[in-house]
Parts: C-alpha cells; structure tokens; sequence
C-alpha cells in the first residue's frame, strides 16, 4: 500500500459496544495490545500512520491505545465518548477522528446537527490532530439533508485557524 501513496491505514474491528470493552481491559493488554503493536510497528516501518477503529466506549483502553497507535475513529458520543476529553487528555497523542453521532444524522433537525457539528469543530480542532466525521458509516435511515449538513459546516469552519462564533 505504502507503493502507490497510503498515508494511513485505518484498522477495522470493534473493541468496544456502549458499555464499554467487550472483554476485559486485562485480555487487552495480555492479548490484544501486543499484536496491535507488531502491526502498528510493521506500518511505522513502511511510514504509514495506523488509526485504530472502534465504535463504543473505549474510555478504559485510551490510556493504552494512545501509547500503540496514531489514532481513533470513530469516537462516538453515544457511547460515552467525549471529543472534549478526548482531545485535552490525549490530543497530543492521537489523532482523533468522529463524534458527529450518525443516529443524530438519523433523527435530529438540520439545525442541531450544524450545532454538533461546531461544537465537535470548537472542543477537537484547536491545535490540529483532529479529522471531523460521523461516529460511524452513514446507513440507509441517514438523511440526506443532515449529512449535507455536518460536511457544508465543515467546509464553512473547519479550516485552519478554527474561528467558530
């Protein structure tokens, strides 16, 4: 991949649902955590960033995470997943990319979702290190309007410098 210009690879797989990690934070470290790494290694090696996907709650695994890969996706605030803590704790660390909740692409107005939509752009992009997305994929119950919506703001305030009202 690193042939033809990959910059990233964002590496699929949950590890958490809204509750939380779907097994012990221990199993984690003793199992997961030390592949991850090889991979994470392996894409360093070819001088390819590696993002770690996850939807729900990975609060108990960010102290982990941020010391193995460059990034998360998908941040999902229906989960627990706060952008604002996120970034002031682990901003340094790791990219951070999501926290427009896709189920508010689903049913809240095209007004609060431009709100959102700021306030993700005002807590995660001061300083850089921040990439504006849904929580998740868009699925069929998305509106279109809404998803229009959150990328035209970004467009209109997610340039650099962040100057949001």
């Amino acid at each position: 991949m690193r042939e033809v210009g990959v910059d990233l690879v964002i590496s699929g797989g949950d590890y958490a649902e809204k509750n939380g990690p779907m097994v012990p934070p221990r199993f984690f470290r003793e199992v997961v955590f030390p592949n991850l790494r090889r991979q994470v290694e392996e894409a360093h090696r070819l001088g390819v960033k590696f993002i770690k996907h996850s939807d729900g709650n990975l609060n108990p695994l960010l102290p982990d995470l941020a010391e193995i890969v460059d990034g998360l996706h998908s941040l999902d605030p229906t989960s627990g997943m706060d952008i604002g803590a996120t970034k002031s704790k682990y901003g340094d660390k790791l990219i951070l990319i999501g926290n427009v909740a896709v189920d508010n692409l689903c049913r809240k107005t095209t007004t609060e979702v431009v709100q959102e939509t700021k306030d993700c752009l005002k807590q995660a992009a001061p300083g850089g290190g921040y990439i504006l997305s849904s929580s998740n994929s868009w699925y069929v119950d998305a509106k279109l309007d809404n998803c229009l919506a959150m990328v035209e703001t970004a467009r209109k305030y997610g340039r650099y410098p962040i100057q949001l009202p």
